[in-house]
Parts: C-alpha cells; structure tokens; sequence
C-alpha cells in the first residue's frame, strides 16, 4: 500500500515539473516575443521620424523653390533679394542655430510676408548697417573686420538683433596671433577688446617695453606719428588702457592738445568684459604731450592727470573731470607697470614708418 502512494506520489510531482517546465518554456517564447515586438515598435517609430523629417525638408525644399531660393527684404524703403541660403543654412555656422531669419522665414511660425503682393518682408531697421551684415552672412568665413570702425558697434549690435553668431576665429586673426601673447587674456576679454576698442580691426604693433625697461624717448619714437593709438598696460593683476584719437606730436608750444573721442578702459580680474569711459567732453585738453613721460590723459583744469605712464616706468591714475574713472583702472597708483604694448588700430602707412618720418625731415 505504502509503495502503491509513493508511486502515486512520484508521478503527481513528476506531471507537475513538467507543467512547470512547459510554463517557464511559454514564458521564455514570451518574453522573446516581446523583445522582438518591442524592437519592431522601436525601428518602426525611427522610420516615422525619419520619414516625418524627410517631409519637413522637402515641404522646406518646396517652400525654397516656390520663392525662387530668394526673399525680398524691405528695410526701412530699400529692398534687398537675398538668397535663402545665406540667411537659412545648416553648412554655415553663422546661421546654423535658430536666428531671427530662421524664425521668419520657417513654415511653422506663420510668419507671411508684409506685402503679399511683391512677397517682401518688413524691416524696422538701418539699411546700412543690414548691407554689412548680408556681407557677413554670405560668406561663412568672413568676420568683422571689413565693417568701418566707425559703424562696428551699429553692427554688433544688429548682429546681437538677428541673433546671428560670431566665430571665435574671427577675433584671433583680426587681432593677429601675436596679440596677446605678452599680455594674458581670456577669451571673453579678447571678444571685448575685439569689439570695444579695436572696433574689428586687425592692429598694428607700435611700442613693447616691460617696466623697468620702459623709455619715454623710445616711445616717442616710435609711436609720435603713427596717427591715434591704443595703450594696453598690465600691472599685476590688473590691465588697463587708452585709445588717443590723435598722434602724440606736441602742437607748436602747448603740451596739452583736444582729442575727440578718447577714452579709457580697464580688464578686471576674473571678469570676461571690460568696462569702458569715454571723454566727457570733446573739447577738453586731455592728451599730454611731453617728452618726458609715456601716454598722459586729462586733465589740465586739474593739474594733474587721470592716466599716465611716468618717465620711469610708472603707472598713476587719479580721479578727474574728463573721464571720471579714476582710481578704477589700478588698484594702486606708483607702481611700476609689468609690460606696456602700443598698437596702432589700423595698419601703419609707408610714410608713417621710421625711416619714412627720418628721410622726409632731412
């Protein structure tokens, strides 16, 4: 009786192994089934982007040769047909990234044109400055530096409207591979001294004295003709400047001459950008003419200089009326500046050279 149960027994757990095989078998097909499915939902959701992306560049690619791979843009009267292409176009990397051109010209904003009979598009802006930045559009490699000094800062400031970039590149080669390299600066700084003081264009190295080094009859040779200048002076942590908008030349007998324009300007430690102040007055006697010491500005009412680089290689800045910076551009005045470099913002003509200046005074 007992080996009869025991057999009873054996093929009941036998008959329920195998039912537990055959289940861990359908859940095995199972789980492979829905692997499979899930990679087919997967591929299949891939192919519909890719397909919907497809559409969005032909209906783009319609919509492009519906206007004739051209649209008329009336700014402020004068219209300008320009190609898509160079205000739409994943290959430049100046108008890669969604811009104001972009947002206009897309199908999904709804953006239609001002005059549906001509198709132009309205803008409230300079025609002028906008010519520049066609130019800078049209050509992926180009930069900043064929846009007058006079209209860079109408241009940043359109560029910075239409939210169009600039490459980084541009500002080493305007500024050429030697700025710099005796003056540490980052890039945030160099983009601002590219934008602020050189105005885009590519300078031109006048004067280079360390401290100690530093002749004031050196740099009066070397700079007194070359037309306006930029200062760039480190000292310690700090690195400040001046842009003269006249040459250093002493006018008949007066040390003291106008020069419109100027300004001051200052690199603060850990800061990107720079800060900047320009001559309260045009009028004002602010350049400082004399032998004896490197680039002086204002102010004569005061009898003392805001900004000036002594005889011995010394840096002062004190608090005045023409620029009103004062004290800002180093922390403290009397020191002995580590390196001065003179630039001439545009490059320097034949007759303003050496040996030029020497052959003409003979």
């Amino acid at each position: 009786m007992d080996d009869n149960v025991a057999t009873i027994m054996s093929h009941v757990h036998g008959a329920i192994q195998g039912v537990r095989d055959s289940l861990n078998g359908i859940e095995k097909c199972f789980n492979q089934e829905m692997s499979l499915l899930k990679k087919t939902i997967q591929q299949l959701t891939n192919n519909e982007k890719q397909e919907t992306a497809k559409i969005k560049q032909n209906v783009q690619q319609a919509r492009l040769a519906d206007k004739q791979e051209k649209v008329k843009l009336n700014v402020r009267g004068q219209v300008f047909n320009v190609a898509l292409s160079h205000l739409v176009s994943p290959r430049n990397p100046k108008v890669a990234e969604d811009t104001f051109f972009t947002a206009m010209l897309s199908s999904e904003s709804g953006w239609a044109p001002d005059n549906q009979e001509t198709g132009e598009y309205y803008l409230d802006r300079d025609p002028l400055l906008f010519q520049h930045v066609l130019n800078y559009l049209s050509d992926p490699n180009s930069d900043t530096s064929s846009v007058p000094s006079c209209q860079q800062e109408g241009f940043s400031a359109e560029l910075d409207f239409y939210s169009v970039s600039r490459p980084h590149i541009s500002v080493s080669l305007s500024l050429g591979q030697d700025f710099g390299s005796h003056i540490p600066l980052t890039g945030g700084q160099l983009e601002w001294l590219h934008e602020h003081v050189f105005r885009g264009n590519k300078p031109t190295l006048l004067y280079r004295s360390t401290g100690r080094q530093f002749s004031a009859a050196a740099f009066h040779k070397k700079c007194d003709r070359a037309g306006s200048t930029i200062t760039l002076i480190k000292q310690g942590p700090n690195i400040a400047g001046a842009y003269a908008s006249r040459s250093w030349v002493r006018e008949y007998s007066a040390h003291w001459k106008t020069a419109p324009l100027s300004f001051l300007f200052c690199l603060e430690p850990n800061e990107p950008h720079g800060h900047k102040w320009p001559l309260r007055s045009q009028t004002a006697h602010v350049m400082r003419c004399i032998r004896e010491n490197g680039p002086t500005f204002g102010d004569d009412r005061c009898g003392s200089a805001e900004f000036c680089v002594t005889h011995d290689g010394q840096v002062w800045a004190r608090q005045g009326l023409d620029f009103g910076c004062g004290a800002r551009l180093f922390d403290a005045g009397g020191q002995v500046m580590d390196i001065m470099e003179v630039y001439s913002p545009q490059p320097v003509s034949w007759w303003r050279t050496n040996w030029a200046t020497q052959f003409f005074a003979l």
